[in-house]
C-alpha cells in the first residue's frame, strides 16, 4: 500500500477561513479610509514640501496595506499534494518536495536542539545531553560524573 494514502486523498487545498477573511476585509476597509482621511487632511491646510512628502509616504504606504489584504484573500492557499506541499502568495508560489521538507524538519529540530532518546524528544541544554539523558540504564538516571577512585 502506498505509504502517503490514496490518490483520491490528495490534493487537498486549505484557503483563509471566514473568520479570517472578515478580519482582513475589515482591516482592508480601515486602512483605505484612514489613508483616505490622512490625505484629505494633508491637503486641507498648507504644508511644506517636506510635510507633504512625508505625511503623504505614510498616507500611501497605508493605503498600499488595505489594498494588499484583498488580493491576499482570494491568492492565498496551501495546496497539499501526495507528494509535495504548494503554497501560494499574492506575488509568488512556492513548492516543496516531500524529501526536502523531511530535510527541513530534521534540521528545524537539530537547530532548535531537540534531540530524541529512548522514543522521548530531550532539550539539549548548554551542557550538552548528559549520561542520564542517553543513558540505556533500564532503572532511570546516573550521574554525570563518577567520582574519581581514591588513592593510587
Amino acid at each position: 500500500m502506498d505509504p502517503v494514502g490514496e490518490s483520491s486523498d490528495y490534493s487537498r487545498v486549505y484557503r483563509p477561513s471566514k473568520g479570517w477573511t472578515a478580519v482582513f476585509l475589515s482591516c482592508s476597509v480601515i486602512c483605505c479610509g484612514l489613508a483616505v482621511f490622512m490625505a484629505w487632511v494633508l491637503f486641507e491646510e498648507e504644508r511644506g514640501v517636506l510635510e507633504l512628502l512625508f505625511l503623504g509616504g505614510i498616507a500611501a504606504g497605508i493605503a498600499a496595506l488595505g489594498i494588499y489584504c484583498v488580493p491576499y484573500l482570494f491568492r492565498y492557499r496551501v495546496t497539499l499534494h501526495a507528494n509535495r506541499i504548494e503554497v501560494r502568495k499574492v506575488l509568488k508560489k512556492r513548492s516543496m518536495e516531500r524529501a526536502e521538507f523531511l530535510e527541513l524538519v530534521t534540521a528545524s529540530r537539530l537547530m532548535l536542539g531537540i534531540a530524541v532518546a529512548h522514543g522521548q524528544p530531550r532539550r539539549i541544554t548548554r551542557w550538552g545531553l548528559g549520561a542520564d539523558e542517553l543513558s540505556d540504564c533500564p532503572h532511570g538516571r546516573q550521574p554525570h560524573r563518577q567520582a574519581a577512585p581514591e588513592g593510587g
